[in-house]
């Protein structure tokens, strides 16, 4: 099989399925950071797929078909796995393993989703979310407190949602690399440095206040108790943007509602930093 699959190489009737695994094979051979494990999660299905064909077979139409049935990707991920896939076949063209590049110029990625400066917030809408967050009628603070933490630090949604005491650490939020217990933080394989998370004063006396009341289990909670999970910050992120103070602001400052994300907290604290 191995033989077989060595079949025409340096020509295009090279098949798909070589040419994924000889630039899986370079990734693994020349990169340590976490994108070896993306290509290959990423390109699996379009191998599954696509793998049988040679490479003068290739049609742009079906990497654009294919994506599209992807689902459970939203279109950051899409554009991602396309350009990877795109990044395969021309690395294949330069080494020599085919002729030509039956892709190039020729596809029409999805558009991600608005990144860095791009989703940048205003200081006025952000105070806008907070205020209306914190007035609901229940009189609950948690999820006000919650957008506002976000803001003053910087933090990944997530990082927030997984915190516990024992993470809390003379004025810093810490998520060590190695750690045996909880959470363990988005960069930990690739960079194998502990995520620090530095407080202002306000939020530092906010979290040790959580700290005496919540030795175990999440730090920071829901109005009813109850750790914030993906699915209960999306939908206080959706009702929150239903509010009528909100989509003011959003439509007479030609904001479009589909680029609002939580993540723009983080966005906006590092460009504004």
């Amino acid at each position: 099989k191995l033989l077989e699959l060595e079949t025409n190489k340096g020509t295009d009737a090279y098949r798909v399925s070589a040419l994924l695994n000889q630039y899986r094979a370079h990734l693994h051979s020349t990169r340590k950071s976490a994108v070896p494990g993306i290509f290959e999660i990423m390109a699996r299905g379009f191998a599954a797929e696509y793998g049988d064909k040679q490479v003068c077979d290739l049609q742009p139409h079906m990497l654009e078909t294919w994506l599209e049935k992807q689902d459970r990707w939203n279109s950051t991920s899409k554009a991602h796995a396309g350009s990877l896939i795109l990044g395969a076949v021309s690395w294949a063209r330069r080494k020599g393993f085919i002729k030509t590049d039956p892709l190039a110029g020729r596809l029409d990625l999805p558009e991600p989703v608005l990144r860095g400066r791009e989703a940048r917030m205003p200081d006025e809408l952000m105070d806008l979310l907070i205020e209306e967050a914190h007035a609901n009628k229940m009189r609950s603070r948690e999820w006000g407190d919650f957008l506002w933490l976000l803001r003053e630090t910087g933090a990944r949604p997530g990082e927030l949602r997984n915190a516990e005491a024992h993470n809390y650490s003379r004025g810093k939020l810490v998520f060590r690399w190695n750690t045996q217990i909880g959470y363990v933080h988005k960069t930990a394989r690739k960079t194998q440095r502990d995520r620090v998370i530095y407080l202002t004063p306000a939020a530092q006396k906010h979290v040790e206040e959580l700290v005496k009341r919540h030795g175990t289990g999440p730090l920071f909670r829901t109005p009813r108790g109850a750790k914030w999970t993906l699915t209960s910050v999306c939908n206080k992120w959706q009702w929150l943007l239903k509010r009528p103070r909100v989509i003011e602001y959003c439509t007479s400052h030609g904001i479009a509602m589909n680029t609002m994300k939580v993540y723009n907290f983080r966005h906006s604290f590092i460009t504004n930093w």
